[in-house]
Parts: structure tokens; C-alpha cells; sequence
């Protein structure tokens, strides 16, 4: 694959698949940075991850422009579909790559392409980036209406509307069909809603019958479940994003899954720990070890030994902490061990 640049120095050059990767892991590791969570950061905590909603970020500004790299791709983009658009956005708490590309319906990589992304920071809360996507309404003009009427209708800064349907001047024809990028349906009738329930609803049938299934890491009891609770190390109330399974000092840890290995080392909290990446964009993690067994860059099978148990990190004995994310969002292992 052919893509854009990334770098903060005047080299440019293109992004191949395994620049993507590189990004990724990156992304992820440093995603991955605590055991214990504020409640309330993430709304999607355990819950599989399905996304048909319209963005609730609705853009004012009247122009935004891909970054110069990704202008030529962009333009490729909109001439197979001229709803393509970009969007505005600011970084929330809780928000990652992947919960902003889901939540406008587009690929991760495009996020990266257009903004040049090269390194997890700029992906910090705060930060503005721009989101290639196709979200928003056609609008048939009716007698009556104008630009700006339309435009106030449905809060879409009248020179973003222009520039979408490129249109100069201001006056419009009676029928035209016009794209509002950004734009949320207005009428909201009850059999809407129960039809948005329904989709719903599939859509958690499918996802439960293509869920992927993992082995137990390790053997032994569950010390400490995955949710709320309050932290045997700060005493203060917080969300464990994996499960605790208490066994003895240098149990054999074993890979839940066929995988990867994207890092082998020690992080702040978890101690000793390794990060997997699987097919489907899920990751687990494996924390407290007392000694690591693989490296980076390493292909292990399900069931292959990848560290012994330990207490390294922030730890009040012997276990091996592990979490089950879809990409950074944390998922009850529970629904998935076998």
C-alpha cells in the first residue's frame, strides 16, 4: 500500500503497510498505561464494540483542508463518492483511534493519513484533527428555502454546504438534492426509533456469534474481577480492566490466542508485561510477570508459554493480571474465555 507521509521533519515518504503497524503498536502500547481507571472515562467498558450512530461533533467551520499529502487522495476519494468530507474534531477523554473512526463510520488509516499522524500524542485529549468521512443527510430543496435557511436548519456553517455541492453563488433550484456533511436526521418519529432498536439489536446477534473465543492464561482463581472495585493499592475506588488469577510465583503464562507479540517489558502499574495482538483487532494483555519469555516482534500460538507468574509492578502478590481489548477498549474476559 501506497499512502501519504508521516514525520515531523521535512522527509516525506510514503506509508507502507508496516509503517501502519508500526503506528498501530504504538498507539496501543501507549494506550495501555494503567491497570486502574477513573470510573465514568469510557462509556463502552465490557461492552462489545458496534458504532451505527451519527457523530455527535458537528463541525462550524466553514473550511478544512486535508493536509497537503493527503489533498490528491482525498480528491481520489471524493470523485468515487462526493459525499466524502472531512470533519473537525476534538479529542474527548476516553476517546481513542478507533472509537473516532467508529464513530464516523471510516478507516483508522485514513485518520492517520490526513493528519499526518506518526506518533500516539497527537492523538492526546485536546487535540484537533481532522475526520475523512461520509456522515450527513441529502436534502431535497423545497420552494421557499434557501442556503442559509438549510444551512440553519440543520447547524452546517452555509460555506461548508457551498463547498460540499459546489455551489458559487447563493441561489439553489426548487429540487435539487443537496449533501449536509455532518448533518443528523431531524425527524425523529417512534417507528424510527423501534427500527434503530432493531438494528440494534442484530447487530449484537451477529457480533455475539463471530465473538472470538481465548484460553485461560493461566491456572487458578479469579483474585480480583473485571469492573468496578476499590484498589488494594490506592484504596480509592476505579475501574480493573482485566481479571486477576491468583497462582504461585513462575506459573507458566501461556498465549490466550494465536498472536503477536507487540511488547515485552515493563510498564508502570503492571510491571513485567506482555501485549498480544490478534486477528479482529483484539489484543490481550499480560501483566505482573515475573519474567518475560518472548520479544517483540514474536509469533506465538495459543497455548505457547510466554512468561512466568510473578508480583513485579504495582502488586500484592503472585498472579497474573489480564485484560481482553477490542483494540484500547477494555472487554470483560469473562465473555470470552473458555
Amino acid at each position: 500500500m501506497v499512502g501519504t507521509v508521516f514525520g515531523s521533519n521535512s522527509a516525506r515518504y510514503p506509508l507502507s503497510d508496516s509503517d501502519f503497524e508500526k503506528i498501530e503498536n504504538a498507539i496501543i502500547i501507549h494506550g495501555i498505561t494503567r491497570e486502574e481507571e477513573p470510573e465514568g472515562e469510557s462509556e463502552a467498558r465490557g461492552k462489545i464494540i458496534y458504532d451505527d450512530q451519527f457523530a455527535e461533533s458537528i463541525s462550524t467551520d466553514a473550511k478544512i483542508r486535508p493536509h497537503e499529502v493527503f489533498e490528491k487522495e482525498f480528491n481520489e476519494l471524493r470523485k468515487k463518492d462526493n459525499t466524502w468530507h472531512l470533519t473537525r474534531y476534538t479529542i474527548r477523554k476516553g476517546d481513542n483511534l478507533w472509537s473516532i473512526a467508529r464513530k464516523f463510520k471510516t478507516d483508522h488509516r485514513l485518520i492517520i493519513k490526513a493528519n499526518n499522524i506518526s506518533n500516539p500524542d497527537m492523538l492526546s485529549f485536546g487535540k484537533n484533527i481532522v475526520v475523512p468521512n461520509r456522515i450527513g443527510i441529502r436534502h431535497k430543496v423545497l420552494r421557499s428555502e434557501t442556503l442559509f435557511s438549510i444551512a440553519t436548519r440543520y447547524g452546517i456553517a452555509l460555506e461548508k454546504i457551498r463547498e460540499q455541492n459546489n455551489i458559487r453563488g447563493s441561489r439553489i433550484m426548487v429540487g435539487t438534492v443537496l449533501f449536509i456533511p455532518d448533518a443528523m436526521p431531524i425527524d425523529r418519529k417512534e417507528g424510527k426509533s423501534s427500527q434503530h432498536r432493531k438494528c440494534i439489536l442484530l447487530a449484537k446477534k451477529r457480533d455475539e456469534r463471530s465473538r472470538k473465543i481465548f484460553n485461560w492464561p493461566v491456572k487458578g482463581e479469579i483474585t480480583s474481577s473485571f469492573g468496578s472495585r476499590i484498589s488494594p493499592i490506592s484504596g480509592k475506588r476505579g475501574f480493573h480492566t482485566g481479571l486477576d488469577i491468583g497462582c504461585p510465583m513462575d506459573s507458566p503464562v501461556k498465549a490466550a490466542a494465536d498472536g503477536k507479540v507487540i511488547f515485552s517489558g515493563w510498564k508502570e502499574i503492571y510491571g513485567n508485561m506482555i501485549i498480544l495482538k490478534h486477528t479482529d483487532g483484539y489484543i490481550t494483555v499480560y501483566g505482573h510477570n515475573r519474567e518475560n519469555l518472548v520479544k517483540e516482534g514474536d509469533v506465538v500460538k495459543a497455548g505457547d508459554v510466554i512468561g512466568k507468574s510473578g508480583t513485579t509492578g504495582a502488586s500484592t502478590g503472585p498472579h497474573v493480571h489480564f485484560e481482553i481489548r477490542k483494540h484500547l477498549t477494555p472487554l470483560n474476559p469473562l465473555r470470552f474465555l473458555r
